[in-house]
């Protein structure tokens, strides 16, 4: 089970009439929620051809509420599918409130009826807290969002113009880098002292008592504290 330190990246690539609006990228809460997450990033990642999200429609948008997509069979809002073979049951739904914008959550049309269809709220939407998986968050294209809540509407919710997610996908995520660490090392340094050539070096007679000693040689040590360099950290998209 995924821990939040390593919570799955997926991205989608939304088209309205055919040009490009922006990428959402959606971090997947897989470890309050295994099973509807990983039905959601195999839709976005389309392991099984016949079971993606690409080129599917946004097909309702309801301003300071929500917009809905996922319906990978029918496109209208009526369909939808999973790869557990049809519907699969709630998981545990009001594991947190549904108390902020940019909450991807699951749509259904009842209890344990989930397939592919889902929601990203545009506001905070506490009625549906004991209806809903909350199951991921938006974490970078707000701006898209804020287009999309902004295009006209019919009397259905149902954009004027075609809105598809033109591609999806996953992210590659890399582990968390340990914070940046020092080594502490001693050095060995040698050192003779010979008092004879120190005086002469200085301009100063050597007393008679000292003249018989003989040089002095000196092992000493230095720590020096040495930084490690850290591994790069963050995500990068899948290959093209």
């Amino acid at each position: 089970m995924a821990s939040s330190a390593i919570r799955p990246r997926v991205f989608l690539d939304v088209h309205v009439a055919e040009e490009p609006a922006g990428r959402l990228v959606v971090e997947l809460f897989a470890d309050k929620a295994p099973k509807t997450c990983e039905n959601f990033r195999a839709l976005c990642t389309g392991s099984n051809p016949t079971l993606t999200y690409k080129m599917s429609p946004i097909h309702r948008i309801i301003d300071e509420f929500m917009i809905q997509g996922g319906d990978i069979t029918k496109g209208d809002g009526t369909g939808g599918d999973s790869i557990y073979g049809g519907e699969f049951d709630d998981e545990n739904i009001g594991w947190r409130e549904i108390d902020t914008a940019g909450l991807v959550c699951m749509a259904n049309r009842g209890k344990n009826t989930n397939s592919s269809q889902f929601f990203i709220t545009l506001a905070p939407c506490p009625h549906l807290n004991a209806k809903h998986t909350a199951f991921g968050h938006v974490v970078s294209g707000q701006a898209v969002l804020d287009r999309l809540a902004a295009l006209p509407v019919d009397k259905n919710d149902r954009p004027t113009k075609p809105v598809l997610i033109a591609n999806c996908g996953e992210l590659e995520r890399r582990k968390k880098a340990p914070t940046a660490a020092t080594l502490a090392v001693r050095l060995p340094i040698p050192l003779s002292i010979d008092l004879r050539r120190t005086h002469a070096a200085l301009g100063i007679a050597t007393p008679p008592s000292a003249q018989k000693i003989s040089p002095v040689q000196l092992n000493l040590s230095v720590a020096v504290a040495v930084a490690l360099p850290s591994p790069t950290t963050g995500e990068r998209p899948p290959p093209q």
